[in-house]
Parts: structure tokens; sequence; C-alpha cells
């Protein structure tokens, strides 16, 4: 059986901008797309949490960052209208600054 190298075996024969193309190809490969939310659902998303800031209730938030879904929980301690930032303090105490734009999914 013979083991096959992928690319590195051609590599000494590829420009370098060949190299950035490959690179750029195969970091994007497991990029995952951002989903657009209607109207309805942002509507829900803001009763849910207005209603977490002013009953101080645990918060689970799934966000869209550098184009993967991460998902929080904890306590809203904050929110910023001009920066349209939420402040979040998990139960060990880490503070996150999500920006509104990111956030996908609250659920109380």
């Amino acid at each position: 059986m013979i083991k096959d190298r992928g690319n590195i075996k051609w590599s000494s024969l590829m420009l370098v901008d060949h190299k950035e193309k490959l690179k750029e190809l195969f970091s994007g490969e497991n990029d995952l797309p951002r989903p657009e939310l209607d109207e309805q659902k942002l509507e829900e998303m803001n009763l849910l949490l207005d209603k977490s800031i002013h009953e101080n209730t645990p918060i689970s938030i799934v966000c869209y960052q550098d184009k993967r879904y991460h998902s929080l929980q904890g306590r809203v301690k904050s929110y910023d209208p001009v920066k349209k930032e939420l402040v979040l303090i998990t139960s060990e105490g880490v503070v996150n600054h999500l920006q509104l734009k990111a956030i996908i999914e609250l659920t109380i």
C-alpha cells in the first residue's frame, strides 16, 4: 500500500499564491453560514431578553461569532443601547460582552 502525502509532495512545484489559496480553501471548509432571523423570532427574543433583565432570571444564549455557533448561559447584568451590547455574567463569574446582532437564539 502506497502512503499518499497529498499536497505535500507537490508543494515544491507550487507558487506561493497557490499555497495561500489552498490554505484559504481548507480553512473556510468548516465555516457555518449565518442564519437569517425573521421579525417574529426577533420579537420573541426581545420579550425573553426584557423578561430576563427585569426578573434577573438565568438565560441561555446561542450566538454567531467567527463563523461558528457559541452557547453561553448566565444572567444579564446590563444592556448598553448605544453600543447595542449585552453584558452576560456566567455562573463561574465570567463577564461576556455580546453584540445584539450576534445573538441568534435565546431561551430562559
